[in-house]
């Protein structure tokens, strides 16, 4: 008898398209729950995991489940309450969300599942009313949190695992597929130069990605995490029965130690006391010392370089995005040398403080990696390189990292405190000003009040209204914080002003709000007795230009100039790349 199902979906469309015998491309098939992890005997570094479904008839499920063996990589994709159609995905359900401080220290959580509840007669991890299983004895492992606000959060663990341990997919599968010494080497290349005491520094493979860096840290150098994940292929190669086939219920721990936070979508049960968590959508990271990623750069090619020797040289991943698709396939390990693509899963939030990363940039002659060819991919997979000249191309899955916006003000704060953790030798201390409060290091960010335009001053009505937060009604005048840097041979200053929230223009050309651009502006001083002197002129002045910082630098009393807020792709903070920028404009290079 088919059941109500009591979310919504949201249409999507992805890039890959699974090759898998889908019974009939018409039908509707909505991703319920995870089981273990197998052995893949066609592909043999690929495992698979056997993900349960149930087919979607409009707002209804059916009662009985089906079961698919899909790769382990393919998780970040395959997320639970996604919908598939003819080995493509159509739409996602869109579960409740909740946010959760945990403790993840050794005897704040454990495992469970309803086989053993069962059979030891204790109380269910659930009742199965509310989202029922295959089985009522379902052996699945399933995480156990008690949050510090006393609700019980339920996380399945193949679901802790495909999110948590690393960015990339290739993570997952190595840890998975290899002994402990081999995962070392397919994780990590060689330092190429002698360990430090104290000092955590990683050499990535290219098959992994940066936003791995703080887990492969922890993996090398935390004896915890070490044995976490070792645990994992040993858990396989233990309890996998070739001839029966079965599934491995894997029981997957945190990976690090200490205080946490989760944020994650399901459902709330037992009168919102319980917490099924059948998403994790975000995870802070682990405090600790700064991590050293050595990270190689390939020296520009002389003038008189062919282009032949050029291409030899390179490796070209191409990002592939909806519409554009690709077919996943299970059957068949890559090709060396063939083709690659870069694909994007489910984006993770980092939350909280983020771990210090800090890229030590090595030239090298060429590329010591694989090398590209021009092959033509028929399909594409996550396995090891096997054999040339085939068809089957490589496919690097990772999930890209978010944040959630605090502010310009806010975050160009904290990522000069960032700067200053990653680099204590050229940035000595940050401290935000104020008139009346001095230098503070306090989180509580004070702002300096723009002093309004007395009511005779002959001044143009569209200065006088930008001046207010609301200018309509001559409201909230606009602050200015005033930040300052210490440096070995002087002081740092970086002006930023307090934004208007304004409708703007998303790169998909939807309408969304968010607040309005402005430059910053960066000066020097020896003495910083001095600072009030040229301040009062500085945010004078800035009434008049609207906030454009161009038309006042030359009040500047030494080095200064106005900058540009910026983001890439590589920054470990929201306004990493302009505080970079403002610190560049004043002949400062981190």
């Amino acid at each position: 008898m088919p059941i109500t199902y009591p979310f919504p979906f949201q249409d999507i469309t992805h890039e890959i398209r699974l090759k898998k015998s889908w019974d009939d491309s018409s039908d509707r098939w909505l991703t319920w729950w995870y089981r273990g992890v197998l052995k893949n005997h066609k592909a043999k570094s690929q495992p698979h995991v056997r993900v349960v479904f149930r087919k979607l008839f409009g707002d209804q499920i059916s009662d009985e489940t089906y079961e698919q063996d899909l790769l382990l990589t393919s998780l970040g994709k395959v997320r639970i309450g996604t919908v598939w159609q003819d080995g493509r995905c159509r739409a996602k359900a869109l579960f409740e969300e909740a946010k959760f401080d945990l403790d993840l220290s050794e005897g704040q959580w454990t495992h469970t599942s309803f086989e053993n509840t069962n059979l030891y007669l204790k109380s269910s991890p659930f009742r199965q009313e509310f989202y029922p299983l295959s089985h009522s004895d379902d052996p699945s492992q399933i995480l156990v949190f008690n949050t510090t606000d006393q609700v019980t959060l339920l996380i399945p663990c193949m679901e802790y695992f495909s999110r948590c341990y690393g960015a990339s997919e290739e993570i997952k599968r190595v840890l998975a597929t290899f002994l402990h010494k081999d995962c070392e080497n397919k994780l990590f290349a060689p330092l190429g130069m002698p360990e430090e005491d104290g000092i955590w520094r990683i050499r990535r493979r290219l098959r992994t990605h940066k936003d791995d860096s703080v887990f492969l840290a922890h993996y090398k150098y935390d004896d915890y995490t070490k044995r976490v994940s070792k645990s994992i292929h040993s858990q396989i190669a233990a309890e996998f029965d070739d001839k029966r086939c079965a599934p491995v219920n894997l029981k997957i721990s945190p990976w690090f130690k200490g205080e946490a936070q989760v944020k994650v979508r399901g459902l709330w049960l037992n009168n919102n006391k319980t917490f099924l968590a059948l998403r994790i959508a975000g995870h802070s990271e682990p405090e600790g010392k700064p991590i050293h990623v050595l990270v190689e750069k390939k020296k520009s090619p002389p003038k008189n370089a062919g282009t032949e020797e050029e291409d030899r040289d390179r490796v070209r991943v191409d990002l592939v995005t909806p519409p554009d698709e690709i077919d996943l396939t299970d059957d068949d390990e890559p090709n060396q040398g063939g083709s690659i693509v870069d694909i994007l899963s489910s984006e993770f939030e980092i939350l909280g403080k983020r771990r210090v990363v800090i890229d030590e940039t090595n030239e090298i002659e060429g590329n010591q990696q694989t090398q590209f060819t021009d092959d033509e991919a028929n399909a594409f997979s996550t396995g090891e390189p096997y054999g040339s000249g085939g068809d089957v191309g490589y496919a690097l899955i990772h999930s890209p990292q978010t944040f959630v916006s605090q502010g310009v003000l806010r975050e160009m704060w904290e990522a000069f405190l960032y700067l200053h953790q990653a680099y204590p030798k050229q940035l000595l201390s940050v401290e935000w000003f104020t008139f009346v409060d001095g230098l503070s290091k306090e989180e509580e960010l004070k702002l300096i009040g723009l002093e309004p335009f007395h009511i005779d001053e002959e001044i143009d009505g569209e200065i006088r209204n930008w001046l207010f937060l609301d200018g309509a009604k001559k409201q909230f005048p606009r602050g200015m914080l005033v930040i300052r840097i210490t440096t070995p041979s002087e002081y740092v200053y970086v002006v930023e002003t307090q934004r208007k929230w304004v409708k703007k223009k998303d790169k998909n050309g939807e309408i969304t709000e968010g607040e309005e651009s402005l430059t910053g502006l960066v000066f020097t001083l020896k003495d910083h007795s001095k600072l009030e002197h040229y301040l009062r002129q500085i945010l004078s002045k800035v009434r008049n230009a609207k906030g454009v910082f161009s038309k006042i630098s030359g009040l500047c009393p030494e080095k200064g100039a106005a900058f540009k807020h910026s983001r890439k792709s590589d920054q470990r903070r929201p306004e990493e790349a302009s505080a970079r920028n403002a610190l560049s404009k004043v002949m400062i290079f981190l």
